[in-house]
Order: structure tokens, then sequence, then C-alpha cells
């Protein structure tokens, strides 16, 4: 099977959760799926909002053709069009560690973050 996953950065980064993806890349990889990495830089939230109106991604994620898109919570804000944007059949899962509307802070900013979420 062919599967894709967006991530920001790069698998190689330090944290728990790409602890988790490179793991469960592995495991695809051992099992005989193929996984492409759909990455998209590090920046500030309002940046990765963007992303959902960039041509550029707007194009790679329509070249997309796997089965599978894999999608880290993490990137909600570069995919809040991505259901327009994907290839029809495409299955996308969640992959969902911490949602940000869940953390301490005012409760009409989390509002904000929820929606988008």
């Amino acid at each position: 099977m062919h599967i894709g996953l967006v991530i920001y950065g790069a698998l190689a980064d330090q944290s728990g959760g790409y602890r988790y993806d490179r793991h469960l890349v592995d495991a695809l990889r051992a099992g005989g799926d193929t996984v492409e990495i759909l990455s998209r830089p590090w920046r500030g939230y309002a940046r990765h909002l963007s992303d959902s109106v960039s041509p550029a991604w707007a194009a790679r994620l329509r070249a997309f053709r796997g089965e599978v898109l894999l999608e880290d919570e993490l990137n909600h804000p570069s995919l809040l069009r991505a259901g327009r944007l994907v290839p029809a059949g495409v299955r996308r899962i969640g992959i969902v560690h911490h949602l940000r509307a869940s953390e301490a802070r005012a409760a009409w900013h989390n509002l904000g973050y929820a929606a988008v979420e």
C-alpha cells in the first residue's frame, strides 16, 4: 500500500510525536508498505494556516496518489482545505497526540483553535 504521512519538519526531529511517527513509518515499511513523507517547514500558526491557500501545497496534495494519507494532528492548520484537495478515494486518517484547543489559555482563544482542528 502507498501511504502518505504529513508532518512538519523531519522525522529525525526529537520529540515524543516524532519518535512515534518514526516507529509507525518503520513498522509500515517493514510490512511492505511504501511511505511518502509530505513535509512542511515549522513556522508560526498563522503561517501554517497560510499553507491551506498555498498553490504549491495544494498541488502537492492533489498530486498524492496513495491509498491513505496519515495526518499528524499538529499539521491541522496546513490541512484546513485538504478535504477539497486530496484526490477522491484517498482515505485520510488523523494521528492525534494532543489537541491544541485543549491547552490552558483563554477560552475564547481556544475556540478559534477548536474551529480549525
